[in-house]
């Protein structure tokens, strides 16, 4: 069993694409550790978000793996994570928008002159 005092903090934690992908797949089913997925769900199991159990496949001895209560926690915490960063970024882009808009709508007659010059030295006014 894994101590409290040894796992990492879920801010810390930084997943592989393979370690992401085990994630997600343990959501749906177990899987069996064999030499494709091992050290995927090896560093799963050390972060305690999967945890090892003992079955039978094809009639010969084998160990999966399985998501823990805390592999069920971090996925909801990088789901929440993703949220509100998105929310976060709308925020800005918002807030930029507006702020380009008042810039260009405060220089708005200097523009406009600038626009009527241009015209009279291309002649087409």
């Amino acid at each position: 069993m894994i101590e409290k005092i040894d796992l990492i903090e879920f801010e810390k934690i930084v997943l592989s694409r393979d370690e992401a992908k085990a994630l997600k797949l343990l959501q749906s089913k177990n899987i069996l550790l064999d030499d494709k997925s091992k050290n995927a769900l090896n560093r799963l199991i050390r972060l305690g978000l999967a945890e090892k159990y003992y079955t039978r496949w094809n009639n010969e001895p084998h160990f999966g793996a399985r998501l823990s209560d805390r592999g069920k926690d971090f996925l909801m915490f990088s789901r929440r994570s993703k949220a509100n960063s998105r929310k976060n970024s709308r925020r800005y882009w918002i807030t930029t928008l507006i702020a380009v808009i008042a810039l260009v709508k405060s220089f708005m007659p200097e523009i406009s002159a600038g626009l009527v010059w241009l015209l009279k030295l291309l002649g087409l006014q």
